[in-house]
């Protein structure tokens, strides 16, 4: 999509973002920028608004163009507001705003766009001790600025850095709880439920869900998380054995064990 406005002045769409772009002329300079937005009507008034905003800046005697280099930092702070603005409740995105904001953001300071260079990116990795999961989400964050900074014509696919192979740290082995803690913690709930002051029903109540909680993933192994969150009570079987004995499961098919074993992970349960 092409469409002239004025001479020196049309917008356009390009076949790897929804986004409309402007290409304005003024004083002998063309200057292309995403209006962000995807409606035409929208991008006409943005774009005649960015016009007589530039030929302000002539008249005034000001740079239209700032020489100054975009900051890696001005990006990131970029795709963290659509993050927001996508309103999803996903753990994802979680990852990610947390790797933004705690990791990337406190490395990159007030570094220009120069410095992402692959040289760059492997010392940001060497200073962490990530696990595979960890990684991934790492340079999924990467990806998201790549694809903002060629979006707003800032960086060019054919430019953009490569993302060394990064080796992951060895899993730490938790210790297991053992049965006497256990006891302690399971006999802990009904005072740590009565303990409440006032009427806080709702309190109680989470306290009591938490107690049912502790039991079910005691007796069931299932995971916290996605693999209790996505569970069914089809999920649930009854079946008699050889030896004429019932038999209870469930069938884990979500989380971790999705990626791992596709035909899902059968837990024997006790009555």
């Amino acid at each position: 999509m092409y469409e002239s406005l004025t001479k020196g002045l049309a917008i356009y769409r390009q076949k790897h973002t929804k986004s409309i772009y402007v290409r304005l002329r003024v004083d002998g300079k063309e200057i292309k920028r995403s209006l962000k937005t995807s409606d035409i009507d929208e991008a006409k008034s943005r774009a005649w608004a960015l016009k007589f905003e530039y030929e302000g800046k002539l008249t005034a005697g000001l740079p239209i163009i700032e020489s100054k280099e975009p900051m890696i930092n001005t990006a990131i702070k970029q795709i963290l507001v659509k993050i927001a603005q996508k309103k999803i409740k996903n753990t994802t995105y979680t990852d990610h705003k947390y790797v933004f904001e705690n990791m990337m953001i406190p490395f990159f300071k007030r570094k220009p766009l120069s410095f992402l260079t692959t040289k760059n990116i492997r010392l940001y990795f060497e200073r962490l001790e990530l696990s595979k999961s960890r990684i991934s989400i790492h340079k999924t964050c990467f990806k998201m600025i790549f694809e903002h900074l060629e979006e707003e014509e800032l960086l060019k696919k054919s430019d953009f850095p490569n993302i060394p192979k990064i080796d992951t740290t060895e899993q730490i082995i938790r210790h297991s709880f053992l049965l006497p803690h256990l006891t302690v913690i399971d006999a802990g709930f009904d005072q740590y439920i009565e303990r409440i002051v006032g009427k806080q029903a709702k309190t109680k109540e989470y306290r009591t869900t938490l107690k049912y909680y502790f039991k079910f993933l005691i007796e069931t192994g299932v995971r916290p998380g996605k693999e209790v969150k996505h569970l069914k009570f089809s999920d649930f079987k009854c079946s008699t054995n050889d030896y004429n004995e019932t038999v209870y499961s469930v069938l884990i098919t979500k989380g971790k064990t999705a990626r791992h074993i596709k035909q899902g992970r059968k837990i024997t349960l006790t009555e």
